[in-house]
């Protein structure tokens, strides 16, 4: 999916593909019809929450969180539904930005070992109580953790005042395991399986010919009409109480009565 977008926005230019269907769909997860992708294996803001959930950074694990608060230190029975949170510290949106700036935008060759590297020490997830977290402006982003109210320890060490760059030091330590053994596999047959899958145009959650989002990138009724027709079979079936939507589909039913009548003088 990176390296895919990646060569998107080579050939529509940055601006265009900040703005562009398939950079909402496959990479922030905004989607089509304002249908999210979160959560969607095609999503690349949602595969780096997936990274950092196979690190166990995630509440149904939180007793393998490391960056704990003051008030968390000596937690045993957390209450995840009105106190308690693991949360990540850098939100996954900000991270995804980050990402795709460094390797999407910036137009440089990247291999896999690079990408999981990348967002295993970039990511930064905390176990805090929930009233402990600031307004998103009284916070200092080179500063992760001043976020919170209370302090952040490491193993009985205060880190509250940690840089950025200090923190990815320590998670290239506490993940050094992972990050070697990501170094010496060999990712060859599992890039062309998921190449495969992801570019399998019969199944949901794939990407689109490249061509295809080359020439429609700012059309999304062209990119649903070609590609995308779970999407439309969503959000235009009166049976799908979740996802259906009558503006939306008088929309579409608007717009492809039009292009038929186009094909047909064609």
């Amino acid at each position: 999916m990176a390296v895919y977008l990646s060569d998107l926005c080579k050939k529509i230019g940055k601006d265009v593909y900040l703005q562009s269907f398939i950079r909402a769909e496959h990479g922030t997860g905004k989607g089509f019809f304002g249908i999210g992708n979160t959560g969607s294996i095609d999503c690349i803001k949602e595969r780096l929450r997936g990274i950092t959930d196979s690190l166990d950074q995630k509440y149904k694990t939180w007793k393998k969180i490391d960056f704990v608060s003051e008030s968390c230190r000596d937690l045993e029975h957390p209450d995840f539904r009105n106190i308690h949170r693991v949360e990540h510290t850098r939100e996954i949106q900000n991270l995804y930005r980050d990402f795709e700036n460094d390797f999407i935008i910036s137009g440089k060759k990247f291999t896999v070992p690079e990408i999981i590297i990348w967002i295993i020490t970039h990511q930064v997830v905390c176990l805090i109580e929930q009233k402990e977290q600031k307004p998103q402006n009284c916070y200092d982003d080179n500063i992760p953790f001043s976020k919170y109210t209370k302090s952040i320890f490491y193993k009985n060490k205060d880190i509250s005042d940690y840089t950025l760059e200090q923190l990815q030091e320590l998670n290239q330590l506490r993940f050094k395991p992972i990050l070697d053994s990501v170094i010496q596999y060999d990712f060859k047959e599992e890039i062309k399986k998921q190449t495969d899958s992801l570019l399998r145009s019969t199944k949901k959650h794939t990407l689109p010919p490249i061509k295809l989002a080359v020439d429609y990138h700012n059309n999304q009724f062209e990119l649903l009409y070609h590609h995308y027709h779970h999407k439309v079979n969503k959000r235009t079936n009166p049976q799908d109480k979740k996802w259906y939507d009558p503006s939306d589909t008088a929309l579409w039913n608007a717009w492809k009565r039009e292009k038929n009548e186009k094909l047909s003088m064609a």
